[in-house]
């Protein structure tokens, strides 16, 4: 038996033999010499790290952050490697995980993805003294470099000369001459042009129905995706995710009620959605639900706080219906009013000042009366 501490706390270490015993002894030494605090990475596992690393990464991009936590979910989180006590894990169980992933079908710039992941999770505990060295320190560069991954499929080019009979021909042809200052200008930049519709197909088949190395759809209900804005109107946006459009409409853009999109969207916005449901029948029959505001938290009950039963608040009309007036106060509270003190009846866009009666936790509103009309939206 060998008694250490490890901190304020004495810690046994057994073997029933001699030699092995007085080897865990020098180790145990050594690492403690040098700083090395093995005995409580024997705690955490790589998945910890990347825990660890995420938290503290607080200039990631929330489109970044979602990729990566989705990567790691779906190729790491699992892997035996990943769940081992740190100084457990060898260059050998980083090279297999790589190694397998080519083999199952990974480009190796997709690899890159996984490496941008894994290798900075190391080395955090690298950082934090739990271990000497970082296991896939170049293991990456070593696959890419070494002629391990799969080779890109060679693309031919036209020579010079089958360009100039390419365009000798379309400059004789009564039907296609009119492409000529086109095709001169494609071939003359390298400008590459595709059907929309195409483009959609191919993005459709990718990422709706090939399956990943997990077998798994890439978009399926619930996952968060990045989405493109291509058309926006006062009540409702249109999206365009991998290829498929839907319309989303004002009450799942936001926790906080929106009076007109166009205030905080833009046509060309990249934005997070949550996939609601997916209609996979084909490729012409496809469509999904999303929304936007399920990527963020609800604080409409934490903002309940900032009000006070008979506080008066500025707002600002986001819709009236059915005699119901919805505002946006100030102070980032939604609240209805069902009556109004002002003898104008409040618009659309309004300034109004307003009357807290109730608040009503359940559906994270405040209730109450319109006391005036500050501004009309005329």
């Amino acid at each position: 038996m060998f008694v250490y501490k490890l901190g304020k706390k004495k810690k046994y270490t057994y073997d029933t033999d001699l030699a092995a015993l007085r080897a865990k002894e020098k180790q145990i030494t050594k690492d403690a010499d040098d700083g090395i605090r093995t005995q409580e990475a024997m705690k955490l596992t790589l998945n910890d790290m990347f825990k660890v690393y995420m938290d503290n990464n607080i200039r990631l991009k929330p489109s970044t952050r979602a990729n990566y936590e989705y990567l790691w979910d779906r190729y790491v989180k699992d892997e035996p490697f990943a769940n081992e006590p740190l100084p457990n894990v060898r260059r050998s169980d980083v090279l297999g995980f790589y190694t397998k992933l080519l083999k199952h079908g990974f480009a190796i710039n997709s690899l890159e993805s996984i490496n941008t992941i894994v290798h900075p999770a190391f080395e955090l505990a690298v950082a934090d003294d739990y271990i000497r060295k970082n296991p896939s320190k170049g293991i990456y560069t070593k696959l890419k470099t070494d002629g391990s991954a799969p080779q890109p499929k060679k693309r031919i080019a036209l020579t010079k000369a089958q360009q100039k009979n390419f365009l000798q021909y379309i400059a004789r042809s009564p039907m296609y001459s009119h492409w000529l200052p086109v095709m001169v200008t494609l071939l003359g930049t390298g400008l590459r042009v595709a059907s929309r519709r195409e483009a959609m197909m191919r993005k459709r088949q990718t990422f709706y129905f090939d399956l990943d190395p997990d077998g798994m759809y890439r978009v399926y209900e619930g996952r968060i995706v990045q989405a493109r804005v291509i058309a926006v109107a006062e009540k409702v946006v249109r999206v365009e995710v991998f290829g498929v459009e839907c319309s989303i409409l004002a009450r799942d853009l936001a926790w906080d009620w929106i009076g007109d999109a166009h205030e905080r969207f833009a046509v060309g916005d990249e934005v997070l959605v949550r996939i609601l449901s997916v209609r996979r029948n084909s490729l012409e029959d496809l469509g999904i639900r999303a929304d936007i505001k399920s990527t963020s938290e609800n604080t409409d009950r934490d903002n309940l706080q900032k009000c006070r039963i008979q506080g008066k608040y500025a707002g600002k009309v986001t819709d009236v219906h059915k005699g119901v007036v919805y505002v946006r106060l100030a102070n980032g509270v939604n609240a209805v009013a069902h009556s109004c003190y002002d003898y104008r009846m409040p618009g659309k866009k309004d300034d109004v000042s307003f009357a807290v009666t109730r608040l009503d936790m359940e559906r994270g509103v405040a209730v109450g009366i319109i006391t005036r009309i500050i501004r009309q939206n005329l």
